[in-house]
């Protein structure tokens, strides 16, 4: 076939080509494109195969080359003479961009937004040192780089810029026609047929019959298929809901299956036979026909269609040769103008053309062309389809100009079909061919020749008017059609109709030069006005709004869509009048064409009195005017009058005055015939702003009010406010100045107000109505006063704008930016927001225009930077700038106040600024302020603000002030033409100002008044002395204002001796409170009652921390130890005092005090997790894995209550919750999950979910410490080792006993023993045997019970019990046999440890059955516990069942057990716990919570630079206080529990099963190397006489006692086990080992005497056994790390300058290495070392910390400078040796590493162990450069849908792993149980393995972080990055520039080291309500 084909290409045979690729395809693509019945929806091919079979033919016919073996055309580039890589230079990039993908635009170069470069470009282009502006493609557009009309300056990188000698080479490269003309027909050829076919497949409408060459083999199997279509109508739940029921599909399938639905466009969803096919379609169809949507306004059902199988393999193929092409064009770049040429002239095959066999030339008979064909299809293709299409168009015919500009006349000929087809779709526009029109209409060459040759404007005017014709009506006053929305709004059609005012703007985008200008370019444009126009008649006097009487509005009018319109539009308004100021002739036409269409819409009026009349007469100070009759009060008004704004372009009619032409003189004509009408439309818009503002309309509700607000509002205005107040100053420059203001006065309804005589309104004569009272009256009065005074400020004031006055653009920029400014320091992003959207201004440099006006303040750590106005402009400030609002004013004003106050009067007075100059047009406006009616007017207010009259106000004042000044002002600068001050002498207008000076009611504007008055004289002596010498100012203050000053000081001094003395008189009471408390104190102690406070302590503490207890003496001052036989002993502690914030009762902390808890805060914590294989690995429960797969964090606000009142609290709380209303629930468990406890402190509001209790200082508690009851003999840590390792790995099994046998008798005795516990264990108190021994005083818990054991802690009925029963049996002699045996054994041993107490001596001489029992008991006490270790327990229920406190306090039972119930259930295990554990449960649950604490305290304070010891803030240092010494209380249950202890301790010092097959030889003898068995022939230990004793077999394995599991191998490796937490545990419980041990005699024993011994209450104080745990952790710990160290991760990293380490270290090192890594040398010792130095702090310093808060040792001021080396300092607190040398050194320490490295897995399991020390789990670095995270973002494609174009739509980071996320979609929602509500977003399921419960996620594009925890709650706060001021960018709205933040970051560091994300999350919602309406468990 290839040889074939490659012939006919030759010969040019192209039928013959056609016929061999519709027959090749016809057999491979249906092979090649089948579905998968299973999953139709796979889009997965085999892409070799496709390439091989379909590709590699195509590529032979083009290269001609049967042989090739590539799908490449790059050798066609030899043939062609061409070089891809010489085509870059001197052309456009053309690189299409991608979704998501980076864009830059240089706002200084770029002609318009549009223009953009691609990364590559931007970064070789001189753009890069300019301002620019970075967003993200939407997946359509390509790169400008190289695109002269694209840019001002800089149009080419420097991979695309050419110079003069590759020019002509360029142009010849350029051209396809330099190409031999062989090789461009064969291209030519083959691409149209490929082509032809590719539209033919893509187009092809009829559905019932197909081609004949897509016709499938018959053996062919799926044979059809069902696709469903994509639309914008139907949700997510609508289709998922219909594919689960239609095609039977998991839920995770169909969100898939609808993902890829609305990614592609269409998916196949289910394959077979067409019965089933149809059946699906059928169901679909049936399922969604009733969906509707209020977006698109559609209904219907879902768009799904039977295909044959056959058909849809050939679309495949069509997209996938399309997608082939535009690839080939980057290895062959001609190929892209062939393609374009081929686009263009080639004809489309029509469906029923297609099927005539063998044509003679199909590509002759069609007349549409491809290009068209696809543009007029294109509403019918789906997304894939047309987004291939679209990246051909841009990458082909759009890359030529001459191809460019055909296609956009092409376009402009279809251009109404497809905007029908448009209107008429709901796809997005990007998605559309429309959005295309960016590409052409935006080139300016094109754009002219488009409007003057094509009438572009025109045709897309008639458009877009034809597609808003239904919303035009006839209006009922007028009977003019205009639009009306007031029944339908804004619809999806009009939105999408409004694109096309979109194209207007990009024709009308770039303003002709006069020399450009031509006749075809002034009709075409002139034209296209004239319908503009014509579409504006439509909008002209649109929402119209009549004063509502009587009621209220019962609904709201429609406002939104005629300000959508004009928003849209305005723009369009602007370019439109600046192409016309381009051209003087198209002015003058325009001109024309504006004042004849203005005469067609005059304003409307309302009769005055009699019918029909159409003027009133106006009177006012005996002067008269006629003025059209009209009330706004009364009549309809419109806010939008586009006409009359759209002719305001006036403005720019002459120079001079005067008409210099015919055509001018004919305008002037015009102007003069419209008169007033000119403005009266402007005014009616003021006076409506006005009387809303007074109150007027406020029946009209908020319709109204949203229409001024958007008026004056900066989106609006530019062309609308401001377009009417030019209008008021047109009309103020051609009106007599005392007729414009009777006109404005008549209109503002104060006309009768202006009158000197007025006194009010009668009833009758109210021009408000009758109903309004004569106090609001005058309230409206004033009120429309002053706004009509304010209107005059405007209108004469604001004439800083190009055109009005002297200035340019910039100078307007600068003076509203200071005004901007004047309301205080600004960030430059609410600079930008209160800038008006004026198109002419956009284009200045904003930054620029604020640097020249203001100073910059650079950011801090913690707020964006801000501009400060200079002070050189503070004299620019304008109180009544026409752009402040009301609030803007008052911010102003408070400003203001704030730095002027010590200003000069010129500047305190804020006074009118002096102004620009009129342009001689609007010179005569100027003449309003020396109007004698308005002097007059000024008059009146100054005289009736003097007599206090109810029309006058303080605001009335101050403008009428700021008017004469301005009148002043205008009189110095230019008085020549102007005389303001001599009709003002006239009027007496200095004396109505002076009679006001002084008087309080000129008080709040009086520095004014007297600048004012001042100026005034200043202009009288000017005029007097007919001089324009500059005349200085009288700075002299009147003396008015001296008395005043002085006055103010003599008040201040009084005020400040008054104050000085009450404070005098109440330190005095202080005093006197003081000493009457103290005496009262002692007066009460005295008498013996005591106080829980004294004052005495509270002046103890005036120089300490209350929150603290303070230690007051200690044993030395040498060293501070805390741990071990040189600890420092406290000898006098003063407990702190706390305050319950509920009942406000204070106490000391002490044992007499209630109890006191915080409210705390527990949470599962991930941040020490390591990898998710160490986790796997299961451990004991008391073992923590040191992947530390999570941890319990406990937080504290430190605040305190009463445990009464917290539990008060809790329950009302609870109670409170039940009885909200259903809505007031969900919004409140939004916040809080009451059920689970969660509530906030009463005091700060800080998340809580618990009570925390508040132990006091153990010095202050009634029980001892560890080492009261150790021997006091020294032993080193080598012994110490040596002794615990021959106890715990003794063996048991296979010890025969020596002497006599009593196996029937004791076998007796077991079983009575064995019944005895069954009983007890059933019903322990119910056994009247057992109840009978049971006493208040019980005998001491021995030894026996604490390792491995039998008594229980609270009673010890068992040895009492025993001794009843051989009573019975007659068995006394046998155990005192077995007493005796055991005393003979070990009495030697023991005797010499401590005396025997002499009351023990005294009851063995008084005897007694009982008495013997007790002295049982005596010796079983006197033994080391941990030989009893060796002892199989009995069963923990026995014991556990007496057990009635986990704490020796009982006062702090029910507070403890309550927070350790928590504890344990947030630790959620998994292991089912019983009731008769949970003391020790609760132990251990603590303990681990308290190492997790403390670690990641450590963390803290060493990440925030901080010193261990010193820095703790409150919270800190109350939570570790607490957890600690909750702990230390808490080994109070491990008494019974020794076992436990035991097992902690074979972490150590036994071998793992792991290493050897068993852990015990055949005859019992220890595989330890640290406990070997005794040889034959040495003497027996009292340990080895023990196990053979007759005693000892009652409790070996063989007994019924024994626990079948208790010998149970060993199988825990050390590698496995965190230390930390191990260390800790073993810490607070080692000291159960020993018991106050005291040898005893045989007759002592066999002599019964009654004594029991008092439960103990023993609590770890740092006692020797503690120190050696501590160190046999370390050692442990060093192991850990030599075992995971890597010397190949420490090359390969940048890590840390090692420390400088001593040579006998080094040596020692490598010796423990040696024996861990037998064959395996040290390449990186010093690494190592550093290693070691680092996990050896990260464990002493947690473990410092505890044993401070336990000990209250003060630490060494070493540790308290984070400067200093801590090793020595810390080892020496802690009772260590003071190096790592020091650590590591003994035979103790060799032979364990020895013990240990035979654990050491194989070299492929390694892997999988947890490297220590273990790194905490912080967040990633974030890039500096923002781009950088864009292009990540960029670059990932959704792991869900395998789809090459499948970029994520919100692509999301965790903070904490740095992986990327498809957020907040379909595609990644996750089903974690059965339920529809549990499908979770991707965020919410990557936390499930990564952050626990809560996490931290960056949203890339938006630039937004987000924080989540549990039950679907977060929030959004703004990323870490800001931009050159400092600011952050929330949605990547502003586009500028960003760089990371390092402070803003660091604050994120902490939130989650501090594990506070579900704090902030909280307390977000109290910032932020808007976070409640996210639903963040589908993020």
């Amino acid at each position: 076939m290839i040889e074939e084909l490659v012939k006919a290409t030759a010969e040019n045979d192209w039928n013959k080509v056609r016929q061999l690729l519709h027959s090749h395809w016809q057999q491979n693509c249906p092979k090649l494109f089948s579905s998968n019945p299973d999953a139709p929806w796979d889009l997965s091919y085999d892409e070799l195969a496709i390439n091989s079979s379909l590709f590699r033919p195509l590529a032979a016919a083009f290269v001609q080359n049967v042989e090739t073996t590539t799908t490449s055309l790059l050798s066609l580039n030899e043939e062609a003479g061409t070089n891809p890589t010489d085509r870059r230079p001197g052309q456009i990039c053309g690189y299409v961009f991608k979704c998501g993908e980076p864009t830059y635009s240089c706002k200084e170069c770029a002609t318009d937004p549009t223009c953009v470069l691609c990364r590559e470009c931007f970064n070789n282009s001189i753009h890069k040192n300019h301002k620019y502006r970075m967003s993200t493609s939407g997946g359509a557009g390509y790169c400008d780089c190289g695109d002269k009309d694209a840019w001002r300056e800089g149009h080419a990188c420097s991979t695309h810029a050419v110079d003069g000698e590759l020019a002509d080479k360029m142009d010849a490269l350029s051209s396809d026609k330099n190409i031999p003309p062989i090789l461009y027909n064969r291209i030519y050829g083959l691409t149209a047929i490929l082509l032809q076919y590719s539209t033919q497949m893509l187009c092809w409408q009829n559905e019932e019959k197909h081609p004949a060459f897509t016709k499938s083999p018959p053996d062919f199997s799926p044979a059809f298929q069902t696709v469903l279509f994509n639309d914008e109508t139907h949700t997510y739940e609508n289709v998922i809901r219909a594919l689960d029921i239609a095609i039977n599909c998991t839920h995770n399938q169909a969100m898939t299956l609808a993902t890829i639905v609305d990614r592609e466009g269409r998916s196949t969803v289910r394959a077979g036979n067409r019965a089933s096919c149809e059946r699906v379609r059928d169901e679909i169809i049936r399922r969604t026909q009733k969906d509707t949507n209020r977006v698109t306004e559609k209904t219907g059902p879902l768009v799904v269609k039977v295909y044959e199988s056959g058909f849809i393999c050939h679309q495949i193929h069509a997209i996938q040769i399309i997608s082939w092409l535009n690839q080939q064009i980057e290895h062959f770049p001609i190929l892209s103008n062939i393609i374009g040429d081929v686009l263009l002239n080639v004809e489309a095959l029509d469906d029923e053309l297609s099927e005539q066999e063998n044509p003679e030339d199909l590509m002759e008979v069609c007349k549409q062309k491809l290009v068209e064909k696809f543009m007029y299809c294109d509403r019918k293709l789906w997304k894939a389809a047309r987004s291939n299409f679209h990246q051909m168009l841009m990458k082909t015919v759009l890359m030529d100009m001459q191809q460019k500009y055909e296609f956009s006349k092409r376009f402009l000929n279809m251009y109404t079909h497809m905007y029908e087809d448009f209107c008429d779709d709901d796809h997005k526009h990007d998605v559309s061919i429309v959005s295309l029109t960016v590409q052409f209409f935006t080139i300016p060459s094109f754009a002219r020749r488009l409007i003057g040759e094509e009438d572009a404007i025109t045709r897309i005017i008639a458009n877009y008017t034809r597609h808003t014709a239904k919303y035009v009506a006839p209006d009922p006053v007028t009977n003019k059609n205009r639009f009306d929305f007031t029944t339908q709004g804004f619809t999806a059609i009009l939105k999408r109709a409004m694109h096309m005012l979109r194209d207007i703007d990009y024709l009308l985008n770039q303003v002709p030069k006069p020399n450009e200008w031509n006749p075809e370019l002034r009709d075409g444009f002139v034209r296209g006005a004239q319908s503009f126009l014509d579409y504006l008649h439509l909008m002209q006097g649109m929402d119209p709004v009549k004063r509502q009487q009587g009621e209220h509005k019962t609904w709201e009018p429609e406002w939104e869509t005629a300000f959508n319109i004009q928003i849209r539009q305005q723009e369009i308004i602007s370019m439109f009048i600046a192409w016309c100021l381009s051209d003087l002739e198209v002015h003058h036409r325009m001109l024309i064409l504006c004042l004849e269409a203005c005469s067609n819409q005059k304003p409307s009026v309302t009769d005055p009195g009699e019918p029909g009349e159409t003027k009133t007469i106006v009177k006012i100070a005996n002067k008269e005017t006629v003025v059209p009759s009209f009330d706004v009060l009364r009549g309809y008004v419109s806010i939008h009058q586009p006409i009359y704004r759209f002719l305001s372009m006036l403005q720019f009619l002459q120079k001079e005055k005067g008409a210099s032409s015919a055509i001018e003189s004919m305008i002037l004509q015009k102007i003069e015939a419209m008169d007033v009408d000119l403005y009266e439309m402007a005014l009616r818009v003021f006076v409506l702003c006005a009387q809303s503002t007074a109150g007027l309309w406020r029946r009209n509700g908020f319709s109204l009010v949203n229409q001024i607000h958007n008026y004056h509002s900066p989106l609006c205005r530019a062309e609308m406010f401001d377009r009417d107040l030019l209008l008021l100053q047109a009309g103020a420059a051609l009106t007599e100045g005392s007729r414009f203001l009777m006109h404005l006065m008549h209109r503002y309804r104060i006309d009768k107000w202006a009158d000197e005589s007025f006194e009010g309104f009668t009833k009758e004569t109210n021009v408000f109505g009758p109903k309004i009272e004569m106090e609001e009256n005058s309230k409206f009065l004033v009120s429309l006063a002053e706004d009509f005074l304010h209107t005059l400020v405007m209108i004469v004031g604001e004439r800083c704008i190009p055109g009005i006055g002297k200035c340019t653009r910039e100078d307007q920029l600068q003076r509203e930016l200071i005004q901007i400014l004047s309301m205080g320091p600004q960030q430059f992003s609410a600079i930008s927001k209160r800038i008006s959207q004026d198109p002419f201004l956009d284009k200045l440099s904003l930054e620029e225009a604020v640097k020249s006006v203001a100073d910059f303040k650079k950011p801090t750590a913690t707020t964006p930077g801000t501009f400060h106005l200079k002070s050189s402009f503070f004299d620019q400030y304008n109180p009544f700038f026409y752009h402040y609002s009301k609030s803007d004013l008052s911010q102003a004003e408070l400003y203001q106040e704030k730095i002027r106050p010590k200003s000069d009067r010129a500047l305190s007075a804020c006074p009118p600024p002096h102004l620009v100059h009129f342009e001689v047009f609007f010179e005569p406006v100027r003449h309003l302020l020396s109007c004698p009616m308005l002097i007059d007017l000024h008059r009146i207010i100054l005289e009736r603000t003097a007599k206090r009259s109810r029309f006058s106000s303080d605001r009335l004042l101050h403008r009428c002030l700021y008017l004469i000044g301005m009148a002043l002002n205008e009189q110095l600068d230019n008085g020549q033409n102007f005389d303001f001050i001599q009709y003002a002498q006239k009027s007496e207008l200095l004396s109505a100002l002076e009679a006001l000076n002084g008087k309080p009611e000129a008080n709040p504007h009086n520095d004014l008044l007297l600048w004012v008055i001042q100026k005034f004289k200043e202009v009288e002596r000017t005029s007097k002395m007919e001089t324009t010498a500059e005349v200085k100012q009288d700075v002299e203050m009147p003396p008015e204002k001296e008395d005043a000053d002085e006055a103010k000081k003599k008040r201040m001094a009084k005020a400040q001796a008054m104050r000085a003395a009450a404070l005098q008189k109440m330190q005095r009471l202080q005093k006197t409170f003081i000493e009457n408390v103290k005496k009262e104190a002692l007066e009460k102690e005295d008498e013996g009652h005591g106080l829980a406070i004294t004052m005495t302590s509270q002046l103890a503490r005036r120089d300490g921390d209350e929150d603290e207890d303070l230690v007051k003496k200690i044993s030395d001052h040498g060293f501070s130890v805390c741990i071990g036989p040189k600890k420092v002993k406290v000898e006098e502690v003063e407990p702190r005092m706390v305050k319950c914030i509920l009942c406000q009762d204070e106490e000391i902390l002490n044992e007499k005090a209630r109890p006191f808890v915080c409210a705390a805060f527990v949470q599962k914590s991930h941040l020490f997790s390591q990898s998710a294989k160490a986790r796997e690995t299961q451990l004991d429960v008391h073992l923590v894995n040191a992947a530390l797969s999570f941890g319990v964090d406990a937080s504290t606000c430190s605040h305190t209550m009463h445990y009464e009142c917290y539990h008060t609290l809790s329950e009302s709380l609870l109670t409170r919750d039940r009885q909200r209303t259903r809505q007031q629930m969900l919004h409140n468990q939004k916040m809080l999950d009451t059920d689970s406890g969660e509530y906030l402190c009463p005091l700060c509001k800080r998340l809580s979910n618990t009570a925390m209790p508040l132990i006091p200082t153990l010095h202050s508690l009634p029980v001892n410490g560890f080492t009261s009851i150790r021997p006091s003999t020294f032993e080193e840590f080598d012994v110490w080792v040596d002794r615990v390792g021959q106890l715990v790995n003794a063996p048991l099994t296979g010890l025969k006993p020596s002497g006599k046998s009593h196996s029937r008798k004791r076998s007796h005795s077991e079983r009575a023993i064995n019944e005895m516990i069954h009983e007890a264990t059933r019903d322990p108190l119910a056994s009247g045997k057992i109840d009978s021994a049971l006493s208040s005083s019980v005998p001491s818990v021995s030894s026996v019970n604490l390792v491995d054991n039998i008594v229980d802690p609270d009673r010890v009925p068992l040895l009492a019990e025993l001794e009843q029963h051989r009573e019975r049996m007659g068995q006394e002699h046998e155990a005192r046999t077995t007493v005796e045996e055991m005393q003979a054994i070990l009495g030697q041993g023991l005797q010499g440890n401590a005396p025997a107490t002499s009351a023990s001596v005294e009851d063995t001489r008084r005897g007694g059955s009982r008495d013997r029992r007790s002295d049982v008991g005596t010796f079983i006490a006197s033994l080391p516990n941990t030989i009893f270790g060796l002892i199989t327990r009995m069963p923990q229920a026995v014991i556990a069942k007496f057990i009635k406190k986990i704490v020796p306090i009982e006062k702090f039972e029910e507070s403890v057990r309550a927070f350790t119930k928590f504890v344990i259930r947030a630790r959620d295990d998994s292991r089912e716990l019983e009731d008769q554990v949970k003391g020790v449960m609760s132990a251990i649950a603590i303990w681990k919570t308290t190492a997790h604490v403390a670690r990641a305290m450590s963390l803290v304070l060493k990440e925030e630079g901080k010193p261990l010891f010193g820095a703790l803030n409150s919270r800190q240092r109350d939570c570790i206080f607490a957890l600690s010494r909750l702990s230390a209380l808490l080994s109070y249950n491990l008494q019974p529990f020794g076992e436990v202890i035991a097992q902690m301790l074979k972490v150590f010092l036994s071998q793992s099963a792991e290493g050897l097959p068993a852990k015990y030889s055949a005859e019992g003898g220890s595989s330890s190397p640290t406990a070997t068995s005794p040889a034959p022939h040495e003497a027996a230990t009292p340990t080895t006489k023990f196990m053979q004793s007759q005693f000892a077999q009652f409790f070996l394995p063989s007994s019924p006692l024994g626990r079948k599991d208790a010998m149970k191998d060993f199988n825990v490796n050390i590698l496995h086990v965190d230390m930390l937490s191990l260390a800790l545990e073993l810490m607070m419980c080692i000291g159960w080992t020993w018991h106050a041990g005291t040898g005893a005699e045989a007759s002592q024993i066999l002599g019964s005497v009654k004594q029991s011994f008092p439960l103990r209450e023993l609590v770890p104080d740092g006692s020797l056994d503690e120190l050696y745990v501590l160190r046999l952790a370390v050692v442990a710990h060093c192991y850990q790390i030599m075992a995971t160290f890597d010397d190949k991760e420490v090359k390969d990293s940048n890590a840390k300058e090692p420390i400088a380490a001593s040579g006998d270290l080094e040596n020692k090192v490598i010796s423990l290495w040696e024996k861990i890594h037998k064959n395996r040398p040290l390449t990186e010792r010093k690494q190592l070392i550093q290693t070691l130095h680092d996990g050896v702090l990260s464990m002493l310093r947690p473990i410092a910390l505890v044993y401070y808060s336990i000990t209250l040792v003060p630490p060494p001021e070493a540790l308290k400078d984070p400067s200093v080396e801590e090793l020595e300092p810390l080892c020496r607190y802690l009772g260590l040796p003071t190096s790592l040398f020091e650590l590591l050194d003994g035979s103790a320490t060799n032979r364990l590493f020895g013990l240990w490295s035979l654990s050491l897995p194989q070299s492929s399991q390694r892997l999988e162990l947890v490297k220590q020390p273990i790194a905490p789990r912080l967040l990633v670095d974030l890039p500096e450069d923002f781009s950088e995270l864009i292009n990540i973002a960029a670059k990932f494609r959704c792991p869900s849908i395998p789809l090459e174009e499948m970029a994520a739509s919100i692509p999301t980071m965790c903070l904490v792993c740095g992986e990327v996320l498809c957020s907040q979609s379909y595609c990644c929602q996750k089903q974690i149980g059965k339920e529809a509500k549990d499908v979770i977003g991707a965020c919410q399921y990557h936390m499930l393995y990564c952050t626990g419960q809560s996490g931290l996620f960056l949203r890339i594009r938006d630039s937004q972080i987000v924080l989540l925890t549990s039950r679907a709650r977060g929030c959004l706060k703004a990323a870490p990055y800001v931009d050159e001021f400092g600011e952050t960018d929330v949605g990547f709205r502003r586009g500028n520039p960003l760089h990371l933040n390092h402070e803003q970051y660091n604050k994120l560091r902490q939130i989650w080291m501090h594990q506070g994300v579900a704090e902030e999350v909280v307390n977000q919602f109290e910032l932020d309500p808007r976070n409640l309406g996210y639903d963040f468990n589908h993020f």
